[in-house]
């Protein structure tokens, strides 16, 4: 199944390097032929087993390091919207709210805002369901990058997936 939109697709072939191969394992970089016109995939969108399939949502709280805040914009807070990075989805995402700050020192506190160096547990939102797992399940779709601006401001992982939705 492609998802999220859920259409059933069918393998018509697998290329290596320009050569058609039978099989792929996991990690290999493969180019895969489906039964589907061009225009019903997009970048982001995820080939998931019917048995297991992937699960979706807008709303998961991360794991985050701010690594680089741009001068015009120095704190993260809820209200931040920039760019994330998941996979291969590049999508808008709001931070709706802080759960926690850590400071270089390694004290967490119920600060409003983080600032760079610090490490954060966010409430994440994009505005689409997306394809998504807690880096501890599936480590590949588990990893974020924000960024604004063409800058890397925090990097981190998916801890958990809130309104979760299994879309097979």
């Amino acid at each position: 199944a492609i998802l999220p939109t859920r259409k059933t697709a069918t393998v018509d072939a697998i290329y290596s390097d320009e050569v058609k191969i039978r099989s792929a394992r996991p990690g290999e970089n493969v180019l895969v032929k489906f039964n589907l016109n061009m225009d019903e995939l997009q970048k982001g969108y995820v080939v998931s087993s019917i048995v297991r399939p992937c699960l979706t949502t807008c709303d998961f709280i991360a794991q985050l390091a701010i690594i680089d805040m741009p001068e015009c914009r120095p704190i993260f807070t809820s209200g931040y919207d920039c760019i994330i990075h998941m996979h291969t989805a590049e999508i808008e995402v709001e931070c709706v709210s802080l759960l926690s700050v850590t400071d270089k020192k390694g004290v967490e506190s119920k600060k409003r805002f983080a600032a760079q160096g610090e490490m954060c547990m966010v409430h994440l939102r994009v505005p689409l369901p997306t394809c998504m797992e807690p880096y501890a399940h599936i480590p590949a779709l588990g990893r974020v990058t924000l960024r604004h601006e063409q800058r890397t401001i925090a990097i981190g992982k998916i801890v958990k997936l809130l309104k979760k939705k299994v879309v097979a």
